[in-house]
């Protein structure tokens, strides 16, 4: 994703921040595949999955500001 992000090192758990770094992996593994190798029919489905990752992503986010917030 190569977007700077704020330290999280101050946080009682390290299980965050693994978590975070097999999120980051995970992404970099997926952006690097070979796209032009995909049928039409799985880069539709590829998308999909994407948009589901990307609600959930914005549903953390949520969770995480109403928690800053409260």
């Amino acid at each position: 994703m190569s977007v700077a992000s704020p330290s999280v090192s101050n946080m009682s758990s390290n299980t965050v921040v693994t978590a975070l770094d097999a999120l980051d992996t995970a992404y970099r593994a997926l952006a690097d595949l070979p796209l032009h190798d995909l049928r039409p029919t799985d880069l539709r489905a590829l998308v999909v999955r994407l948009e589901e990752l990307d609600k959930a992503v914005v549903a953390l986010q949520r969770r995480i500001i109403r928690r800053l917030v409260s």
